[in-house]
């Protein structure tokens, strides 16, 4: 099957590129918007001529910008960088918190498994805190773990454990543990759904549920039954 992409990508690029701008940084945001067109979807639905090119036009942006993409798009940019950059990819992150124009180290590391790693992550207490990632691809294992080291030094992360840095971390809350009343837990005094909801959108979470009210209804029609 044709990919319909492909066809925008090559027209749309040359004819941005053709134009020679002047700014650099135009020329990097316009060759970064089209390579990830292909970067969020499998390098193998991409042609090799296709791919090498989309592949490139990153690199080439990364002169100029960051290029930014989203947790679902991880997987992909993994398999993207094993099969153009190197099959023993290793990835150096660090962890933020962005405070006014500032940003404040959180924890610096290298994976090879991007998206497990940022699993494993999510249950500490400060990845909530934790307001942008970066992600610098290296060749080899060998090669992270120089940059990682040189990052930890120089940032001063304040979650990693090392023995010259802060090695800060959150108490643990004792969390009350039981087998519920007659092994049922609706034994409970159960809040209703909307009161949930309320309780943790202050706290700034956010939902992607399109039937956000529907769904609360049902939720409490299901409790009172």
């Amino acid at each position: 099957m044709m990919d319909t992409s492909i066809k925008l990508y090559n027209h749309k690029i040359k004819f941005k590129l053709n134009k020679q701008y002047k700014d650099p940084d135009e020329t990097a945001r316009c060759k970064g918007f089209f390579a990830y067109q292909f970067m969020k979807e499998k390098i193998k639905n991409c042609n090799l001529k296709n791919a090498v090119r989309a592949f490139e036009d990153y690199k080439f942006s990364l002169a100029n910008q960051d290029f930014i993409l989203t947790l679902d798009d991880m997987n992909n940019f993994i398999d993207w960088h094993k099969e153009m950059y190197s099959y023993d990819v290793h990835f150096v992150y660090v962890f933020f918190k962005e405070l006014d124009d500032q940003f404040i180290p959180l924890y610096v590391g290298k994976t090879k498994n991007l998206k497990a790693r940022i699993a494993n992550h999510a249950e500490k207490q400060w990845f909530q805190h934790a307001s942008k990632l970066a992600i610098e691809p290296h060749y080899f294992d060998g090669e992270a773990t120089v940059r990682e080291n040189r990052l930890i030094r120089e940032l001063v992360p304040l979650f990693n454990k090392v023995i010259d840095g802060f090695s800060m971390f959150f108490p643990k809350d004792e969390i009350e543990i039981t087998v519920p009343k007659q092994n049922n837990v609706s034994t409970y005094n159960i809040a209703a759904a909307s009161v949930g909801v309320k309780h943790f959108e202050e706290l700034g979470a956010i939902t992607k549920i399109k039937y956000h009210d529907s769904l609360i209804k049902k939720s409490e029609k299901q409790t009172e039954n």
